[in-house]
């Protein structure tokens, strides 16, 4: 998915005076915010280009209506009363919910980072975008949240204040399987304690100047009672900056990777799919140990016992255990989304080099991420296909700092078109595709112990 500079350009440009106080900030803010509802649920959302008529959410606000094979969705925009104030009861909007709602259409989402995009068929008057904060907040600044929460209890578009609490990855895909399991959550995150609950997702987290520092994504609950927030892990704006910069998707329909499994050990592979395509997947090992092939719903979790710990498990949709490391999975996906596609060493004395390949009957156009922890000394070598014309393409590595890691892409015809080998393990690396076809990522770890990355196509 393609989407223009000149959208990040209108959303970014800001020159606001600091509000004085919670009240006003609510008044500049409210205008913005959208409440999402239908017989699925509800969220909120955040208008952040009216030209355009960009509203950005979480995505797993609208993930039920991918599931669906659809992308059609409808938004409210708060309404005022007759002394201009917005009204906040949510019977007002329910009973009216036919007349206030405006169609829009998911032009982009990425399941891996919670976020999506809508473009509306049109912006009520008196709707106000919120401008994107062009500076990071940092720990102790107050942030202000508006979201819908309280739908049920009667109340719609309900204001929280709170400080920031960090900045970091809010990454669930390196825990261990023998810890709190997997999650298919790897963003940037803005973490606070302004209260939020179910409902509030996708909703603004706004600064003092009233500009957008995050989204409602994930929540923590305490033990004080099931609806106590203590901290919030929002989508960081510079997750919603990245979206907007029009950078280019992996095209084609074909992906492999050549990799080598710790004994015992297991790769993950978020691939996007689309509802009611066929999903092939094959591995082969070098004939060293046992490699099974796992290909789950990232929804459906639940509780598994493992000895004396719980961990997450996903929804099995196809499952190849034979006594080999030759497995083949063909399936029909009945959601659009993301599948996760795992490979499993389950020999506890020997590793194995594999090769996974992945064929889509049509290759949508979405995000790709995975996780791996690469050997020491140890190269991996992935392969996408991109087309010239489509703008840049990028590609990003960050590992788990253990070591350095070095990465470079090759293009069809041999040239590295671009490298990261300085003393990290984090590169993003932004290259114009030249020819058409399937460019190389070679990833190399030249420490003396494993290193577990993540490398997205975000």
């Amino acid at each position: 998915m393609r989407l223009s500079r000149l959208v990040l350009a209108a959303v970014v440009l800001a020159g606001s005076v600091v509000p004085a106080s919670a009240n006003e900030i609510y008044t500049k803010v409210a205008p913005g915010t959208v409440l999402l509802l239908d017989e699925s649920g509800w969220g909120s959302g955040v208008l952040i280009d009216v030209k355009n008529r960009l509203v950005v959410t979480a995505e797993h606000v609208i993930d039920s209506h991918l599931r669906k094979g659809s992308t059609k969705v409808h938004v409210l925009f708060p309404q005022r009363d007759k002394d201009n104030r917005i009204l906040t009861n949510a019977t007002f909007y329910k009973k009216r919910k036919q007349s206030l709602q405006i169609a829009g259409e998911i032009i982009y989402f990425d399941r891996t980072k919670d976020l999506a995009l809508i473009r509306l068929e049109r912006v009520p008057e008196g709707a106000t975008a919120i401008p994107l904060a062009q500076s990071d907040p940092t720990p102790g600044d107050p942030v202000h949240v508006i979201g819908n929460s309280t739908l049920a209890d009667g109340g719609a578009f309900g204001y929280s204040t709170g400080t920031v609490r960090n900045q970091h990855y809010y990454d669930k895909a390196a825990v261990s399987i023998l810890g709190q399991g997997l999650s298919e959550r790897v963003f940037y995150s803005l973490s606070h304690h302004a209260p939020s609950n179910q409902g509030d997702s996708g909703g603004p987290v706004v600064d003092n100047a009233g500009k957008l520092v995050g989204i409602i994504s994930q929540g923590t609950t305490g033990g004080g009672g099931e609806r106590q927030q203590v901290v919030d892990h929002s989508v960081h704006v510079r997750e919603i900056r990245r979206m907007l910069q029009g950078i280019q998707q992996p095209s084609g329909n074909a992906f492999e990777i050549k990799a080598m499994l710790d004994s015992p050990g297991f790769d993950s592979f978020y691939l996007p799919v689309k509802r009611g395509q066929q999903l092939n997947c094959q591995i082969k090992g070098a004939g060293k140990s046992d490699l099974d092939l796992f290909v789950k719903d990232l929804e459906g979790r639940q509780k598994v016992k493992f000895g004396q710990r719980d961990f997450v498990d996903f929804q099995n949709l196809d499952m190849k255990t034979g006594a080999t490391d030759q497995e083949q999975s063909a399936i029909v996906t009945e959601y659009t989304g993301q599948a996760l596609v795992q490979v499993q060493n389950v020999d506890f004395k020997a590793k194995n080099e594999y090769t996974l390949t992945v064929r889509w009957s049509e290759r949508p156009m979405s995000p790709f991420a995975y996780f791996r922890r690469l050997a020491a000394n140890g190269t991996d070598e992935a392969k996408f296909a991109y087309e010239t014309g489509k703008g840049k393409a990028r590609v990003t590595i960050r590992g788990d700092g253990d070591t350095d890691l070095t990465v470079e892409v090759v293009d069809p015809q041999g040239n590295v078109v671009a490298r990261g080998n300085d003393k990290t393990d984090y590169h993003e690396l932004i290259f114009e595709p030249n020819v058409n076809g399937y460019y190389s990522v070679r990833v190399h770890n030249p420490g003396a112990i494993w290193n577990g990355y993540v490398l997205s196509t975000d």
